[in-house]
């Protein structure tokens, strides 16, 4: 019996930096220096980083130097925005969730443009 409707769509992923196995989809997320979503999509795990980035980018760039940048947006969306902790079990369900975060994402940085704040991706004012 399949328990979830990600089945196709999702698969088994190795995490790297925590050293153990997951299964959903990968989040690729393309943004300014300060964070401000521009694209993303959702791959399958076993697809490569570089083919979906390339994807993406069409080929444009090496993201090679900003390294520590992206992960600092990702753990914005991890921690603060609770991404990770989706829930969903339909493709356009998961699709939803990420939406809603990045738009909150978006918005936490348009105004903190708008109010000045030096931080721009800072969205500690907004975590209650």
């Amino acid at each position: 019996m399949k328990q979830s409707d990600l089945a196709g769509h999702a698969g088994y992923g190795f995490c790297a930096p925590h050293r153990r196995y997951y299964w959903g989809m990968k989040l690729y997320l393309v943004c300014t220096s300060d964070g401000m979503p521009l694209m993303w999509c959702l791959a399958h795990p076993k697809i490569g980083e570089r083919e979906v980035v390339a994807a993406l980018l069409e080929r444009n760039g090496n993201l090679g130097r900003v390294r520590q940048w992206i992960e600092s947006v990702n753990d914005t969306l991890k921690g603060q925005l609770d991404l990770e902790a989706h829930g969903r079990r339909t493709p356009a369900a998961v699709v939803v969730r990420i939406a809603q975060r990045l738009l909150a994402l978006a918005a936490g940085i348009w105004h903190n443009w708008n109010t000045r704040v030096t931080s721009k991706r800072s969205l500690t004012a907004y975590d209650h």
